[in-house]
């Protein structure tokens, strides 16, 4: 038996109802398991303040009764609930719960109260089942509700201050529902009756000396569990008999002689009344090991220090249960483990953290029926999980889409589903498999981004790090740059898709061009003739193909229809026509090259100098970079860089292998010339515009 799932419903961040998925492998038990992170794992993940915590409170309020309040409704829903109409629409907050039965396996009797027998008996077939069931926090009395906020409100004074007055004078209770529509409340039973929630919170460090705390307590746990074994109570009970004797001879007879002169009822009776829990919390000192010495814990690194309280407090939570681990639910959350923890401390955690938890299991003799969430804002621990577990599956992905949240479960199956490029399964899992091998690396990011940009080059990744520092706006988003190395931008479609991430693909136009042959000179005089890419500059696309398979994908697959360009390409992926703006669908914002000074460029490099010709700030870059040839492509007095040879400079820079010296040697310039006159294509600043618009659409909608 587990908890499957929780739909949670006009609490805190959470109006509409949305579904956070849990996993347990009940093959954890069984003898020939191999540990897998992804087995009893669930990730919940996203950037601060989008409501990773909220799910984690939200259980621990309706199993550990802790008190709702007036300010744990969803303001939206309020709002909802003015506008509505109250008489109708008192405020409620409700979780559905969904459990998974194992009729084979599991004892039940705490679910007695909510099962549906009917249900049960036409499933009796099946190994499992799902129960499901409702929670509601909702007002006691309906009609002394209504008159009271009939009292507080007048039609001029009908705001959401003084419904949250109303919620908070009125008397709330939890009750629990078989089903959404049900009007009579469960009797006899509790959520903690089935299942137990340990939340381990961010911030363990409480004091200096919170490892000793934390262990002598769990020693405290292992003692009285050992109590049959009298040796220690019996050197105890010696020793406090042996210091009642020195105190009775030392200093009760002293004191009670200077008494005496008060009377014999004046007399007092000194004696030693040690226990094993006193001895523990002043003796008992945690240190640990470096080298030979052992050194106490106020030298221990604050990552060690949280790494080790979070293994304390499950053991704690272990040591401490007396209901057994079988018949109950049992879950366990860690918030944010990343605090004060370096990158690979964390992955250690990742790593080891089930069968750490096995191993104290095992040391219980009691099963591993244990469910394990962590929510993290940080990418390296989703690294891990992904690394280790070589799946997408367990992973709640949690996003803000029009100021409302969206729990979007992750699944390789999912992703897979999205592939559109690819039809047959064989590739699709390839696919899969090289996005995975990558998000471990640094795709990672843009799960906590608040937009990403895709490009193919150094060059494209350089200028827009330093662009984007310069821009006012933008600067204050945070945006990832991913350098896809080449025309794979698509690849990661599917994955930009589920995960709603506002995205600016930036691709080349990659114009297959004509081939033509010059003649070489060779060292001893001789010629020889060479076939090589034509070196012209191209006025027309029309009837050209591209080798870009990028912008094949994303015009074929994604934007063909909605914005009516399917006649882009023939069927040999010729261009019929340009694509003279981005084009947007969704989170996916796409551009590439267009017409500039009468020539289209194939890469940026190109279309940098087609856009800065006449530019000082290029002119300088472009002398340093080819100090024995720049001239030759200079016109004008000198002071312009001819335009007919932009497709044959950009020939020179892939050729020497320059691009990433290019773009370092521009980014250079530009910072020791502040007012530099280079300016970003156009193609790339309509991008850019593009985005910042999406981005502040989401922030104002």
């Amino acid at each position: 038996m587990y908890l499957k799932s929780i739909e949670i419903k006009n609490f805190r961040k959470f109006y509409h109802s949305n579904k956070v998925e849990f996993v347990y492998n009940d093959k954890c038990n069984s003898d020939d398991y191999e540990i897998d992170i992804s087995a009893i794992t669930t990730l919940i993940v996203g950037k601060n303040n989008t409501g990773k915590t909220t799910i984690v409170e939200g259980l621990d309020k309706i199993i550990n009764n802790n008190k709702f309040c007036s300010t744990d409704f969803n303001f939206n829903y309020l709002n909802e609930c003015i506008d509505n109409g109250i008489d109708n629409n008192i405020p409620f907050i409700e979780f559905k719960i969904t459990i998974d039965i194992d009729l084979n396996k599991d004892i039940f009797n705490n679910l007695l109260p909510i099962i549906d027998f009917g249900f049960i008996k036409q499933n009796i077939d099946n190994d499992k089942v799902e129960q499901t069931f409702f929670i509601r926090w909702q007002v006691k009395e309906t009609e002394a509700f209504i008159d009271l906020y009939k009292k507080k409100t007048s039609k001029k004074d009908k705001n959401i201050s003084v419904l949250l007055n109303v919620i908070e004078e009125s008397e709330y209770e939890l009750k629990y529902y078989k089903t959404e529509k049900d009007d009579k409340p469960i009797k006899d039973f509790k959520l903690n009756d089935l299942i137990e929630l340990k939340p381990i919170s961010a911030n363990n460090l409480k004091t200096d000396n919170c490892l000793t705390k934390a262990f002598s307590k769990i020693i405290l746990y292992k003692y009285n569990e050992l109590k049959q074994n009298n040796e220690i109570q019996d050197k105890i009970d010696n020793a406090n008999e042996s210091i009642t004797q020195l105190i009775e001879k030392n200093i009760s007879s002293e004191v009670n002689k200077n008494l005496s002169v008060f009377g014999n009822k004046f007399q007092v009776a000194l004696k030693s009344d040690v226990e094993f829990k006193d001895l523990i919390s002043s003796l008992t000192k945690y240190e640990f090991k470096e080298a030979e010495n052992n050194i106490p814990e106020n030298q221990f690194g604050l990552g060690y220090t949280n790494l080790i309280m979070i293994i304390a407090k499950i053991i704690d939570y272990v040591e401490a249960s007396e209901k057994s681990f079988d018949s109950n639910i049992n879950l366990i959350s860690i918030e944010e483990p990343e605090v004060y923890m370096h990158p690979q401390m964390q992955e250690l955690l990742i790593k080891n953290i089930e069968s750490m938890i096995q191993s104290i299991f095992e040391n219980k003799n009691k099963k591993l029926n244990l469910q394990i969430i962590i929510t993290t804002h940080l990418s390296h621990i989703l690294n891990s999980k992904i690394h280790f577990g070589n799946s997408f599956n367990n992973i709640n992905y949690i996003t803000n889409t029009n100021n409302y949240i969206e729990v979007i479960k992750l699944s390789d199956e999912k992703i897979k589903s999205c592939i559109r490029n690819e039809k047959s399964k064989n590739k699709k899992e390839k696919t899969l498999n090289y996005i995975k091998k990558y998000v471990k690396y640094k795709f990672s990011e843009l799960f906590f981004s608040d937009a990403v940009i895709l490009v193919e080059g150094v060059t494209e990744e350089v200028l827009l790090n330093y662009y984007l520092s310069k821009d006012e706006k933008l600067m204050k988003y945070y945006i990832s740059i991913f350098n896809v190395n080449g025309a794979y931008s698509h690849i990661y479609h599917s994955l930009l898709e589920i995960l709603k991430v506002p995205a600016l693909i930036i691709t080349d136009l990659d114009i297959e061009r004509e081939k033509e042959e010059i003649e070489i000179i060779k060292k001893d005089g001789t010629k020889k003739t060479k076939t090589v890419n034509s070196l012209k500059q191209i006025k027309d696309i029309i009837g050209k193909k591209t080798t870009n398979e990028s912008l094949k994908y994303y015009v074929k697959n994604l934007f063909s229809i909605e914005n009516d360009i399917n006649n882009i390409f023939d069927e040999n992926d010729k261009f019929k026509k340009s694509i003279e703006k981005p084009l947007i669908k969704d989170n996916i914002i796409f551009t590439c090259q267009n017409k500039v000074e009468g020539f289209y460029p194939s890469s940026l490099e190109e279309a940098i100098f087609l856009e800065n010709y006449d530019k000082e700030s290029l002119i300088e870059v472009f002398k340093v970079l080819f100090p024995d040839l720049y001239s030759s492509y200079l016109e004008d007095c000198k002071i312009k860089i001819n335009i007919n040879k932009s497709y044959e400079i950009q020939y020179k820079i892939n050729e020497n292998k320059k691009k990433s010296e290019f773009a370092n040697k521009l980014l250079m310039y530009m910072i020791d010339n502040e007012d530099n006159d280079f300016i970003i294509p156009k193609y790339i600043e309509e991008g850019l515009n593009e985005l910042l618009n999406k981005l502040e659409g989401v922030q104002n909608e």
